[in-house]
């Protein structure tokens, strides 16, 4: 599937390829959270712009996961999500008046139940 997705799981947050693809030249992003619509929105940004992360490994341009222990918990607690789960959730690239975000509803994730000892993980 080649649209973009953002996953939260084990305390850390990451994008997939296809984010990084639509925006070759961002290295830094700014996320934000609207709590009243429940959406996550990911801007680029530039190293310099407050609460700014990098979203990519270089050379190689490739998804990095981001250490986010507080964002983490208090997105588990705004949505009543378990910490045991890996939510990922699909979104859209949205380009008006030469700014460019990708939009996320966390709404709707596709839930992924973490696998218990000797087992398979279960999807919900």
């Amino acid at each position: 599937m080649n649209r973009p997705a953002f996953t939260f799981h084990n305390q850390k947050a990451a994008v997939n390829s296809a984010c990084i693809k639509e925006l070759p030249d961002t290295e830094y992003i700014r996320i934000y959270v609207n709590p009243d619509t429940k959406k996550l929105i990911i801007r680029p940004c530039t190293k310099d712009t407050k609460d700014s992360l990098r979203w990519c490994s270089l050379p190689k341009r490739a998804p990095k996961q981001i250490p986010c222990r507080i964002f983490f918990t208090k997105i588990l607690s705004l949505m009543e999500w378990d910490a045991a789960c890996r939510y990922r959730l699909y979104g859209e690239s949205i380009r008006s008046g030469g700014e460019f975000l990708f939009v996320f509803d966390l709404c709707r994730p596709e839930i992924t139940a973490s696998p218990k000892k000797g087992g398979t993980p279960a999807r919900k």
